[in-house]
C-alpha cells in the first residue's frame, strides 16, 4: 500500500498541539501483540476500543503516553463517528495485505503439487 494514500485524522487538541492518527502494517501488527482485535470492538468495547484509539497514534506519535491519549479522546466530540473512521482506517492495512497485483506480466505463480 502507497503511504501517501493511506488516510489519515488530524486531531488539534484543547491545548493546540496537533495530532495525525493513521494505521500501517506496523502499527497494525503492534496492536495486535498487545492483543487487539478488530471483533473486540463489539465483543469486549472496553479492551478493544481504548487499543484502537491509541493504535492510531503509533505510526506518527509512537512515545504518546496512554495519559494522554485519554486526556485527548475525552476531549473528542462525535467520538462514535471518530471510532467508525478508526476502524475504517484500520483495515485499509489490512486489506492492502491481501490485495491483488495490478500488473499479470510481472507475478510469482504458485501450484499445489503432491
Amino acid at each position: 500500500m502507497d503511504e501517501k494514500k493511506i488516510k489519515q485524522v488530524r486531531i488539534k487538541a484543547s491545548d493546540g498541539k496537533e495530532y495525525t492518527l493513521a494505521y500501517d502494517r506496523k502499527s497494525c501488527a503492534r496492536m495486535s501483540r498487545k492483543g487487539f482485535r478488530i471483533e473486540d470492538v463489539k465483543d469486549a468495547p472496553i479492551i478493544a476500543i481504548p487499543l484502537l484509539i491509541s493504535g492510531a497514534f503509533i505510526k506518527f506519535h509512537p512515545e504518546i503516553a496512554q495519559e494522554q491519549v485519554d486526556a485527548i479522546w475525552s476531549e473528542i466530540k462525535d467520538k462514535e463517528s471518530l471510532l467508525r473512521t478508526l476502524m475504517e482506517m484500520y483495515a485499509e492495512p489490512l486489506n492492502a495485505l491481501l490485495e491483488e497485483p495490478k500488473d499479470d506480466a510481472k507475478n510469482a505463480t504458485w501450484e499445489v503439487i503432491g
